[in-house]
């Protein structure tokens, strides 16, 4: 399946929207449930462990490794995406 969309918005990217043809491949179209992350990082490049957990056990689920300049991307992208989302909530 392939899919558009507009990428990892940061503060300077802004005005620099791009178009991203996207492939989705059958096994990861449902996507996966994580209640647990856990960030490490290098000077190289941040670790992501994406993790379930459940009865003080848990399962990793998912790894991504990003660059630190993907890492600052990626951090204003949640930024933008808790605050649009804290916005619809708090009107209703």
């Amino acid at each position: 399946m392939n899919k558009s969309s507009k990428g990892l918005k940061g503060e300077k990217e802004e005005s620099q929207k791009q178009e991203l043809e996207i492939t989705v491949h059958r096994d990861m179209i449902k996507g996966v449930y994580s209640n647990l992350a856990i960030i490490r990082h290098t000077p190289n490049e941040f670790i992501i462990d994406f993790l379930f957990q459940l009865e003080g056990r848990a399962e990793l689920i998912s790894r991504v490794i990003m660059s630190p300049e993907q890492m600052v991307l990626f951090k204003g992208a949640v930024e933008i995406n808790l605050k649009l989302f804290e916005d619809k909530k708090n009107k209703h």
